[in-house]
Order: structure tokens, then C-alpha cells, then sequence
């Protein structure tokens, strides 16, 4: 995927901003989520999960939104989470 050139002066803002946002998600998914069963345990040994006992799934309604403001925007723009997705991963939370 190539970046929209408007896009790529906000990177050194937008990425200290996703991290923050991402690892926020991961500690709750990690606190409230649930471990792999047993098939998915399989599954995730299979393609290459390193860890798959840290790994942990938090069923929600709705996709989490980006934020502050300006990430929302930013990833709204390059459709980095689209309504159509199913799931998104931070670090060991699904």
C-alpha cells in the first residue's frame, strides 16, 4: 500500500500515537481475553506463533476506533480498519 504523499508528513506524529493506542488495547485484550482452545492453540503453532499460550481473545461488538482524533482521521484515510474487518491484532490480544 502506498501512502497518499499529504499522508506521510504526520508519521513521526502518528506512530508514537498508535503505539500508545495499541498497547492500551493490548493490556485490556491480555486482563480480559481468553486463551486459545486447544484447536486454535494447533492453528497458531502451525503458522509460526512463537508464544501461542500468551495469546489471548477479546470477542467486543465493534472494532475499536483509533484515537486521539487525528489517528482516527489519519487511519480512516489510508482504510486501515475497515467495517468489513473481522478481528485486529495487538502484540499477544486479539
Amino acid at each position: 500500500m502506498k501512502l497518499p504523499d499529504h499522508f506521510i508528513p504526520f508519521i513521526p506524529l502518528a506512530m508514537p500515537l498508535a503505539v500508545t493506542w495499541a498497547t492500551k488495547h493490548e493490556k485490556n485484550i491480555l486482563m480480559s481475553g481468553v486463551p486459545l482452545t486447544p484447536q486454535q492453540t494447533e492453528i497458531a503453532v502451525r503458522v509460526g506463533v512463537k508464544h501461542s499460550e500468551l495469546v489471548r481473545i477479546l470477542l467486543t461488538d465493534a472494532m475499536p476506533e483509533p484515537e486521539p482524533a487525528l489517528l482516527s482521521q489519519l487511519a480512516r484515510e489510508v482504510n486501515y480498519v475497515g467495517t468489513d474487518a473481522a478481528g485486529i491484532t495487538f502484540g499477544y490480544g486479539i
